[in-house]
């Protein structure tokens, strides 16, 4: 319902299957209605052109070409604060949770989050004994940037590519809120949640 509320807005993409950063904006704001948390109004953030040639997944599937590529936005918080990005399986280690250098690939919307990965663990700046784990899709990775203004640590799992426990991961890490976050089709079609089920007592 509240995507419906902005329906004239470009809140999808129209040549790919994700929603627009303006869409992941508007699902922040209820999700924090939900949770009880005050959501940051756009008004704290710069919005930034990060790109006017993406081309989707639905345009490489579709074979229809006559259409102008999209364009992506990034909201950048004018609150400056510091945020450290771990890819836990690969070693490596970002200061933003934007990886620019995607924009000159096909795939730019793997800006968000350099993509999929089993395991990303975000620390910010923001209330230390707060934690966040996240199961999700691609949808979530240009959701997930307006939480860490309300998370002191974010772990991102992705069931697709995890492949350990994730009831230890969360006795591990104390977790006391969980985010599960998919596009419909992902939800409903991708086996992977099983395992997620399989765990719970």
């Amino acid at each position: 319902s509240a995507l419906y509320a902005q329906r004239e807005q470009p809140i999808f993409y129209r040549t790919d299957h994700h929603w627009t950063t303006e869409g992941a904006y508007y699902a922040y704001r209820e999700l924090c209605r939900q949770i009880g948390i005050v959501p940051q109004n756009a008004d704290a953030f710069d919005i930034h052109q990060a790109s006017d040639e993406f081309y989707g997944t639905l345009y490489s599937t579709s074979g229809f070409r006559h259409l102008q590529p999209d364009r992506i936005h990034l909201y950048l918080p004018k609150k400056k604060s510091n945020i450290k990005v771990s890819y836990v399986n690969e070693g490596l280690v970002s200061e933003s949770l934007y990886e620019l250098d995607h924009l000159r690939k096909k795939d730019k919307y793997s800006i968000f989050l350099n993509g999929n990965h089993a395991l990303i663990r975000i620390v910010t700046d923001n209330p230390t004994d707060k934690k966040l784990l996240v199961i999700k899709d691609s949808y979530a990775n240009s959701l997930i940037p307006f939480l860490t203004e309300h998370f002191g640590e974010i772990d991102i799992v992705d069931l697709r590519y995890y492949d350990e426990s994730v009831l230890k991961l969360v006795q591990e890490r104390q977790h006391k809120d969980m985010l599960i976050l998919y596009n419909v089709n992902t939800f409903f079609e991708d086996p992977s949640i099983l395992n997620l089920m399989e765990e719970i007592p």
